[in-house]
């Protein structure tokens, strides 16, 4: 200890600026070393805030990903809502066009019913039946004598109930059912009850134009053979039931 404060004192004395550092304490201090830790932590510290910084770049890329989907999603989620809208309204409309229809149907029925008609709802009309026995002879399309009157008493009365009822008719389809039995072709000129069903509402789709009065409505025929009997059972009454034509009458609804 005392060689080394001799040592600063004869450096000194000759004006030597040397190894002034640590002579103060007789310790030295390595302040590069010092240094370079700090360095170290600041360059650990600058690293990590890089990383944050790439980090939160990443999730604001995401953000603006997500941010732009979502505009989409919006965009589409407003226009399926409009699409659904108009769809609930022309869902509404046709909910009641229908009721409207069915009311008017029920009504067509209640009044033919009232007069004397053997008349149901089918599908979107109203069918009023009449035998084909009366009509027709077996396996025959030429209307008979009672067959005839028969028709122009049922136009005479449905003319009747649709003028006092104020009823505006679309269209009228005559239908023609037959029963099960086969056709017997050695005898018949028809190939199947489907043919022998059409040449039968047509030969009364012929007879009603004939009479007149109906020809401001839209008439159209179709055979349905046996595919809709009214009585299923295979007896001699079933069949002479499921034999018939039908005159379907579709009503257009009352305005409001």
């Amino acid at each position: 200890m005392q060689k080394a404060l001799m040592l600063c004192i004869a450096t000194a004395a000759l004006g030597l600026p040397l190894l002034v550092v640590g002579c103060q304490s007789g310790v030295p201090v390595d302040r590069f070393d010092e240094l370079k830790a700090q360095r170290g932590r600041l360059v650990s510290e600058k690293e990590a805030l890089e990383a944050r910084i790439k980090e939160l770049h990443e999730t604001m890329a995401a953000l603006e990903r997500d941010l732009s989907n979502l505009a989409r999603i919006r965009s589409e989620r407003d226009r399926i809502a409009a699409d659904l809208a108009a769809k609930q309204r022309e869902l509404s409309e046709l909910e009641r066009r229908l009721a409207d229809q069915k009311s008017e149907n029920e009504r067509l029925r209640d009044e033919l019913v009232r007069s004397g008609f053997s008349a149901k709802l089918l599908g979107g009309g109203v069918a009023v039946p009449l035998s084909g026995d009366i009509l027709f002879d077996s396996g025959k399309t030429f209307i008979k004598k009672e067959g005839k009157l028969a028709l122009q008493n049922l136009q005479e009365g449905i003319n009747k109930v649709l003028k006092a009822g104020k009823f505006d008719i679309d269209f009228i389809r005559i239908d023609g059912h037959t029963d099960t039995d086969p056709i017997k072709h050695s005898a018949a000129k028809f190939d199947d009850n489907w043919t022998l069903g059409a040449a039968r509402a047509n030969a009364v789709r012929r007879y009603l134009r004939e009479l007149g009065g109906w020809e401001q409505y839209r008439i159209s025929i179709a055979s349905y053979a046996y595919t809709v009997p009214v009585d299923p059972a295979d007896t001699k009454e079933a069949k002479a039931k499921n034999r018939r034509v039908e005159i379907y009458l579709v009503p257009r609804p009352r305005k409001n």
